[in-house]
């Protein structure tokens, strides 16, 4: 049993050979077509579009050879080998009904029959990396540059939502294939409308079917030598591309491939090329001129149709077939030279029942040059064409005498030699190989606080080709230079940051210095120095940092009793100073002991105390009474008198060491007492 692909496409053929009616594939701006007052009656209205149709380039002229051109089911093969069916008889007799005047622009859909591949599930619409391939990895910047990176073929999509970025087209502003990626699949970029260049790697060998359809904003393509197949509809609508070199080493290339390139001017195509397919250059104004290798054999339908300023063609002695409207609405089209004299030629638009339908192969102003006797000389007289008579020449052997180099060779593509024979002015064309690549170092972008930058690379100077591409470097963020109006103890202070970059101002507040603390302002002598910590705290109790907000300053000695100061800086966000006071003291007296003795007096005694010079000592006639001074004395024994009998005395001893005239004092001994005798 048929798939259901292979019965839908037997339907559109049968449709298409009922009907006359042919298809075109790229769009057409009114604008750039001129055309005379018999072109225009002769030529149907094309609607404009800016993607092609999904269905393979079949006229009613050449069902059989549409078939070829889409390969797509068994039932268009047994059509063109047998032509067996009343469908296809009446459209080799009747060429087209009033209805197929013209092809009609189509959009492209995605549900053409294709053949059958495996394509990933959809990704979410906010994705910007992921693969693309078994073995492929893409990631997208948000500067717009996608990037694909790895080995091997990249998955050929069977549909454009199955394309991994299919959610982030309009974002697309460039693309880098890096070099290990062997093809772009179908539809990988298709309607990627904002993409303006694209990077192809040396090791390319395909192009999918849509892979760049309808970007409307690529510029420019360098195809890499090494490239093998361009699939149909490839770089259709791709109406900003001037030039397109074809590598020789591009075997086939497929219907549409370039259709509705209307500013295309310049084109190469590869030296072993076979087949011109089904519509390739349909609707590319810019045309002028367009060299057929001497090894085609075939120009499918509609092959040049609408070119509208190509001027004059000559077809090698090796094409043996020229398909319907191959030529229609080329209306500047001054001469064909067609030098096979068997060319197969359609000829059956006798049947139209209009004349200005008939042969429509070539414009009726065309002025059509082949040998006496050749089918190009029958056509004009069947179709009441100018016809100018070549030479018939016998069989010789060619004298290549003259050349004439058509393009310089330059790393981008090969050159081109074209000879003439002397004999029978007959080409043919002679590759120049590429030369050398020139590269250079493409010097480093520095990255800014607003716009990202670039490493450095290298690429060749001559033709563009990336040897090594440039990363993308990050935004750096704002580089801030601050002036500084310091806070001080008491007032607060402020930052304006201006950004070096883009002059984007800030301000800051910076809270007034509160409070500046030392962790103890009083130290008992034990010989060794003495560096109490300092707290400096602001307006908002926040602690500020030492050696970045205030650095210290210790006096020196800081080991024996005595005043000793830490001066406080300020700096950075802070200015000003503070000088903090702290003492070293003498240590406390300890082992204080009274006795009483006869004649009222009493004998005291106490240890020595470290750090002490003298001793301060004090009595009082209560525990907690008012103490008074009995006097300082340089020992550490007392026999003081002249008490009452009977009372009972409290004493107590502090140390004191005079510092350049300051008494400093320790702490007071604990308290003892005694009773006074007679």
């Amino acid at each position: 049993m048929k798939k259901p692909q292979q019965w839908i496409a037997l339907l559109l053929t049968v449709l298409i050979l009922v009907t006359g009616l042919p298809f075109a594939f790229a769009e057409e701006p009114a604008a750039e077509v001129t055309t005379t007052s018999q072109a225009q009656s002769a030529a149907p209205t094309v609607t404009e579009a800016t993607t092609v149709s999904a269905t393979e380039a079949t006229t009613a002229t050449e069902a059989t050879s549409a078939t070829e051109a889409t390969k797509a089911t068994e039932a268009t093969k047994e059509a063109e080998t047998t032509k067996a069916t009343e469908a296809t008889k009446e459209a080799e007799t009747t060429k087209a009904t009033e209805a197929a005047k013209e092809p009609e622009t189509t959009v492209a859909t995605e549900d053409a029959a294709q053949p059958t591949t495996v394509s990933p599930a959809p990704v979410a619409t906010g994705s910007k990396s992921g693969s693309c391939g078994e073995t492929l990895t893409w990631v997208l910047s948000d500067e717009g540059l996608l990037t694909v990176s790895g080995s091997g073929d990249m998955t050929a999509f069977q549909l454009d939502r199955a394309v991994p970025w299919a959610g982030q087209k309009t974002a697309i502003k460039r693309a880098v294939i890096e070099n290990g990626v062997t093809s772009i699949g179908d539809r990988a970029f298709n309607g990627c409308t904002n993409l303006q260049t694209v990077s192809l790697p040396a090791t390319l060998k395909s192009i999918g079917g849509w892979a760049f359809n309808g970007c409307t904003s690529l510029q420019a393509v360098t195809l890499p030598e090494g490239l093998s197949d361009i699939a149909w509809y490839a770089f259709c609508g791709c109406k900003l591309l001037t030039e397109m070199r074809i590598p020789d080493s591009v075997k086939t290339i497929g219907a549409s491939a370039f259709s509705g390139c209307n500013h295309l001017s310049d084109v190469k195509l590869p030296a072993d090329l076979k087949v011109i397919d089904y519509y390739l250059f349909q609707m590319c104004h810019g045309l002028t001129e367009i060299t057929i290798p001497n090894t085609v054999t075939e120009i499918n339908s509609g092959a040049f149709h609408n070119c509208v300023k190509l001027r004059e063609v000559s077809i090698p002695r090796s094409v043996t077939k020229i398909g319907s409207f191959t030529f229609y609405g080329c209306t500047q089209l001054q001469r064909v030279s067609v030098f096979n004299g068997n060319c197969d030629i359609p000829m059956d638009d006798d049947k139209k029942e209009s004349v200005e339908d008939q042969g429509r192969e070539f414009p009726r102003s065309t002025v059509l040059r082949g040998y006496e006797g050749s089918t190009l000389q029958a056509f004009a007289k069947k179709f009441d064409r100018t016809f100018e008579v070549m030479p018939d020449i016998p069989e010789h052997d060619h004298v290549w005498a003259t050349s004439t180099v058509v393009r310089e060779a330059t790393c981008l593509a090969t050159g081109l030699r074209v000879y003439t024979c002397s004999v029978c002015g007959e080409t043919k064309e002679e590759t120049i190989p590429l030369t050398d690549h020139n590269p250079v170092t493409v010097p480093a972008t520095p990255a800014t606080c607003q716009a990202t930058g670039l490493t450095e690379g290298e690429s060749c100077s001559i033709c563009g080709f990336v040897f090594t591409p440039q990363a993308i470097l990050p935004k750096t963020g704002h580089n801030w230079k601050e002036k500084v109006t310091a806070a001080k103890i008491g007032k607060n202070g402020k930052v304006v940051s201006t950004c070096t970059y883009c002059n984007a101002k800030k301000t800051e507040s910076v809270a007034k210095i509160n409070s500046v603390k030392l962790s103890a302002t009083e130290f008992v002598y034990d010989g060794s120095a003495k560096k109490p910590t300092v707290t400096v705290k602001d307006a908002n109790n926040k602690k500020l940092k030492k050696n970045t907000d205030y650095t210290l300053k210790y006096s020196s000695g800081r080991k024996t009793v005595g005043i000793y100061t830490v001066t406080v800086t300020f700096k950075g966000h802070y200015a000003g100073t503070k000088t903090l006071k702290f003492k070293v003291v003498p240590a406390r007296v300890t082992n204080l002991k009274a006795k009483a003795q006869a004649g009222r007096r009493f004998a005291l005694s106490w240890n020595k105390a470290d750090g002490a010079k003298k001793y301060v000592v004090y009595y009082s006639t209560a525990k907690n009474g008012e103490f008074k001074k009995i006097g300082t004395f340089s020992k550490t024994t007392l026999i003081t008198t002249n008490y009452t009998a009977g009372r009972t005395y409290y004493f107590k001893v502090r140390a004191v060491s005079t510092v350049n005239g300051t008494n400093i004092f320790g702490a007071y001994s604990l308290t003892k007492h005694a009773k006074a005798k007679r």
